[in-house]
């Protein structure tokens, strides 16, 4: 069964793990919200989570605004271990992410960045209603050129 829970300071040592996961880093360019840490976060403005299967920590999803005043959201998400991937858990997480948000802090829109090498979550993304807006480069810490693809999607009063 897949769960979600609030990201807590017992987290730390988890988070740890993953920032030493080559894999993910070969994916992601951040795992966490900006400028937060597990213990300390606006929660007026972030909503964070565990992904949980069967009680085994699995990764982590979250959105957050740039400012409490703002109508978007920026979704970020990742699973750890392959054997956790392509089995719809994106697909779920990010829509249950979604409708508990909308519960606790105002938004009209989610919207993400995507490496355009990540075919698997672009389709993850577009299975639940985002679209393609648009594109950009960015440079990596080591110099390399990264593309990825704006996407965005519309939300309702509650998903």
């Amino acid at each position: 069964m897949i769960a979600l829970r609030d990201v807590s300071k017992t987290d730390e040592n988890i988070y740890a793990e993953w920032q030493n996961d080559p894999e993910l880093a070969a994916y992601l360019s951040r795992l966490s919200p900006n400028n937060c840490s597990v213990g300390d976060y606006d929660a007026s403005k972030i909503c964070w989570f565990i992904i949980e299967e069967d009680a085994c920590d699995i990764g982590s999803v979250w959105l957050e605004k740039d400012t409490k005043e703002s109508e978007a959201v920026t979704l970020g998400i990742f699973i750890s271990g392959e054997q956790y991937r392509g089995k719809g858990i994106g697909n779920y997480v990010i829509k249950e992410a979604i409708r508990i948000s909308k519960q606790r802090i105002p938004f009209t829109s989610v919207k993400l960045n995507v490496r355009k090498s990540n075919l698997r979550a672009i389709r993850c993304y577009e299975k639940c209603g985002f679209i393609i807006l648009g594109e950009g480069q960015k440079t990596a810490s080591d110099g390399t050129i990264i593309d990825y693809y704006k996407m965005e999607m519309k939300v309702g009063v509650l998903i």
